[in-house]
């Protein structure tokens, strides 16, 4: 059986009992001749209560943090896949996996602090933000793939590093059709949500389904056109619009250029759209924090104002007590000066009764002889 590493193990202690083992191990390393590693060992800092969860996280379940970390990195791909041009169906996919996954880990996170007998409450959105922040940076990744984090890490503030982006090339006919067949299934989802809200709201719901599928058919009637410029230039159209007459090879690159900027513009609105949803549910998390921070914190009064009112109880006891020692001192003393007298007196009533005796006594005459 593999032996842990001390370093590890430290991590795995609770927060309370971090700063003594690791002044323990680094005098330890330190009698046995490693100078070096007891100086890296004795800068090591306590974890804060968000890190310590975001660890225990990492030892009890790294194949699921894995799977987190790993989304972080499909949706790097998808971004830049669907910001130059290339299509936006996988980038939603791709943040709803990473948004569920961030929810279970963040809740199995704050598990693991009320099985330690802590309350979460006050620490989901740091630990939520420590792992939002390992999906869209490596190093903040390697960080809390370790299990070694001493401090929360600051929640990503966008998409992560999307430099160098670039228009595609011009895809074939065979992906236009691909793209147009997908927009059809999204029209159709959105017929499937129009009848949905029709049965629960009609008035609040339907409209903004209908407007879903009359965007999802505009898309699929561009992809359309898209698809029949690229197989045959000569009997492109536009979406409902007649027959019209060849577009020279300029005019159909000037074309496919701006539907890739028309559809970068779309991708981009859907992923500003995703990071509002996510900084929207950080924002719940963080509301939900502060209430069970602000419920801990009239706790914690109560339990002070019991305190202070212990105090000034046992107060009044002392100087109650202090009263009664004081007076039964006096009493103390009132009584030994008494006994002092009557000591006194016994003493002299003694000495007087043998002045008397020796007074009363006959005196013998004198011998003749």
């Amino acid at each position: 059986m593999a032996h842990e590493d001390p370093v590890d193990a430290l991590f795995g202690l609770p927060p309370e009992d971090f700063t003594a083992a690791r002044d323990a191990l680094a005098k330890r390393l330190r009698a046995e001749g490693h100078a070096e590693a007891a100086r890296t060992v004795r800068q090591l800092r306590r974890p804060s209560v968000a890190a310590w969860a975001v660890d225990q996280l990492a030892r009890a379940a790294p194949e699921d943090l894995q799977r987190l970390l790993d989304t972080g990195d499909d949706l790097r791909r998808s971004q830049r896949a669907a910001l130059s041009g290339a299509g936006g169906g996988r980038l939603r996919e791709a943040t709803a996996r990473r948004r569920a996954l961030l929810a279970e880990l963040t809740e199995r996170a704050a598990g693991l602090l009320t099985d330690a007998g802590r309350s979460p409450d006050p620490h989901r959105a740091a630990i939520a933000g420590t792992l939002e922040a390992a999906t869209v940076d490596d190093e903040a990744a390697d960080l809390v793939r370790s299990g070694r984090l001493s401090r929360e890490l600051p929640p990503p503030s966008g998409f992560g590093d999307l430099t160098g982006l670039t228009l595609v090339p011009d895809a074939p006919a065979a992906d236009a059709d691909a793209d147009a067949d997908a927009a059809d299934d999204d029209a159709e989802a959105a017929d499937a949500q129009i009848a949905e809200a029709a049965d629960a709201d009609p008035a609040d719901a339907a409209p903004a389904a209908a407007d879903s599928a009359g965007a999802a058919s505009e898309e699929a009637d561009g992809h359309r056109a898209a698809a029949s410029r690229a197989g045959d230039p000569d009997t492109a159209v536009e979406p409902g619009a007649p027959r019209q007459a060849p577009e020279t090879a300029r005019e159909q690159k000037e074309a496919r250029k701006r539907a890739a900027e028309q559809e970068r513009e779309r991708v981009a609105r859907v992923a500003a759209e995703e990071e509002a949803a996510a900084a929207r549910d950080r924002a719940d998390v963080a509301e939900a924090a502060a209430a069970g921070a602000e419920e801990e914190a009239t706790t914690a009064r109560g339990r002070a104002d019991a305190a202070v009112e212990a105090v000034r109880d046992l107060e009044r006891r002392l100087s109650e007590a202090r009263r009664e020692r004081e007076e039964a001192e006096r009493t103390a003393v009132a009584s030994e000066s008494s006994a002092y007298r009557a000591r006194r007196a016994a003493v002299e009533a003694a000495e007087r009764a043998r002045a008397a005796a020796t007074r009363s006594r006959p005196t013998k005459p004198a011998d003749p002889r």
